[in-house]
Parts: C-alpha cells; sequence; structure tokens
C-alpha cells in the first residue's frame, strides 16, 4: 500500500493490515488505528496528531520526525527495530515482542517475504 502525502484525517482504520505501507508525509490526524499492523511501514514526518494506536503493531515501522502529539500508544507493540521521532520515548506498557519466521514464505519476484508470527519474548 502507498499513500504518500495522502490525508486520512479521522479515518477509521482498525485492525486494518498496512504492513510495509509506505504512508510518509500521510496526514492521519484523530484517525483510530487501533489494532491496526503498521509492521515495517514507512510513517517519517506523518501526522499522527491525536491519532488513536492502541494494541497497534508497529514492528520495525519507521516513525522518523512523525507527529505524535496527543496520540494514545496503550499497549502498542514494538520491538528495538522500530523507529520512533528523536526525544520521543515510547509508552511504558510498550509490548515488545520478537518476530519469529514461520515455515512458509512466499516469493514475489526476487525479492523473498517471510511470513511472521508474533511470539512472546524469553
Amino acid at each position: 500500500m502507498t499513500r504518500d502525502n495522502s490525508n486520512l484525517e479521522g479515518a477509521s482504520l482498525i485492525g486494518t493490515k498496512l504492513t510495509d505501507a509506505t504512508m510518509s508525509d500521510t496526514i492521519l490526524r484523530n484517525a483510530n488505528l487501533t489494532r491496526a499492523d503498521l509492521s515495517g511501514a514507512d510513517l517519517i514526518d506523518a501526522d499522527l496528531t491525536g491519532a488513536r494506536l492502541d494494541g497497534t503493531v508497529l514492528l520495525g515501522a519507521n516513525l522518523t520526525n512523525a507527529h505524535l502529539d496527543d496520540a494514545t500508544f496503550h499497549g502498542v507493540i514494538a520491538d528495538h527495530t522500530t523507529t520512533w521521532p528523536q526525544g520521543f520515548t515510547p509508552p511504558s506498557d510498550t509490548r515488545p515482542r520478537r518476530v519469529i519466521p514461520s515455515r512458509t514464505a512466499k516469493v514475489y519476484g526476487r525479492v523473498h517475504r517471510a511470513h511472521y508470527r508474533i511470539g512472546r519474548r524469553s
């Protein structure tokens, strides 16, 4: 999914699968992204002011320079591969997970993409 420079202000994207989406400079003010899967998403310079990201999967997401004022992050799933804006402290209830490749992999041209499942951290 590519949504560079789009205006999705106030959009309801509850539980939406947006893995590897390119959403840099996208306006997502007051959007509801509860339980959305944004693994590997490019959210550079995205405006997430007032967005609801409760329970959202942000493994490997890039939020460099994203605007996160008044956004909620209760129970967000992130890890060391998640890039937060400079000076931003992830919420204390962030649930770290490790990504475990499954046995199945699909081939798209020359790119191999493995399916992932989220496992508990050891």
